[in-house]
């Protein structure tokens, strides 16, 4: 049982790993818009979009994600304010994979879907890395 529990987290680090690689080899080979680390990144007109370079998340994210209207605005950054704060502290102290960290202000209206994208983005995260991770 906990050679098939180690064989499951070493699939998830490396999926991880691969990840993390591919996010750097992005940034050298488009040198017309520059790959930031930041998940949350401006577009030409001052709108905001996310960029997840986690392979996994778009299949995982059409089949658990609830329709966009399903909670409010209000209900998701509420969440992403709070996912966002745990994420950061732990880019922070170099905890686990989350090596950086996500600028949220909370003051920017990001509008309802990067909110959700960004919420969906984190019970993602959860699903990999257990429930409570990120609180």
């Amino acid at each position: 049982m906990y050679v098939i529990l180690e064989e499951v987290v070493m699939k998830k680090i490396v999926i991880w790993l691969i990840s993390l690689l591919l996010l750097g080899c992005a940034q050298h080979i488009s040198p017309h818009r520059p790959v930031s680390s930041n998940i949350i990144q401006e577009t030409d007109d001052e709108k905001h979009e996310i960029v997840i370079l986690d392979p996994a998340f778009q299949s995982w994210f059409v089949s658990n994600a609830k329709p966009i209207g399903f909670y409010s605005l209000r209900f998701y950054e509420s969440h992403n304010i709070r996912y966002v704060t745990s994420w950061n502290q732990k880019a922070r102290n170099a905890y686990g994979p989350i090596t950086n960290e996500i600028n949220y202000d909370p003051n920017e209206d990001y509008g309802l879907e990067v909110n959700y994208q960004l919420y969906w983005y984190f019970k993602y995260i959860e699903s990999i890395y257990g429930r409570y991770f990120l609180l």
